[in-house]
């Protein structure tokens, strides 16, 4: 894990770095839990590549930086922007 960013209004921890899975969820690189029940949430961004930094975008959501690859538009980007407005529990 490299990057943590703590949304503490939605009660969600953000977390970014390189790997495949958050207890028995696969998750790839960047994910969410609820701090309360520490459980990974259903947001799946499936980003392929290192997250480095995590921040709040100003919009309600969450900037991301690192070498990575938006796996389902197939393009390198270097910073981009994950949107999540909503909370995301199990």
């Amino acid at each position: 894990m490299r990057a943590v960013w703590l949304d503490s209004a939605r009660r969600t921890i953000y977390f970014g770095g390189e790997f495949d899975s958050v207890g028995d969820q696969d998750r790839s690189n960047l994910a969410a839990a609820d701090t309360g029940t520490g459980l990974a949430s259903f947001w799946n961004p499936r980003v392929v590549g290192e997250v480095d930094v995590l921040t709040a975008d100003g919009r309600g959501g969450i900037a991301v930086g690192g070498g990575f690859d938006l796996g389902r538009r197939g393009r390198k980007n270097r910073i981009g922007a994950a949107v999540s407005r909503r909370r995301h529990r199990r």
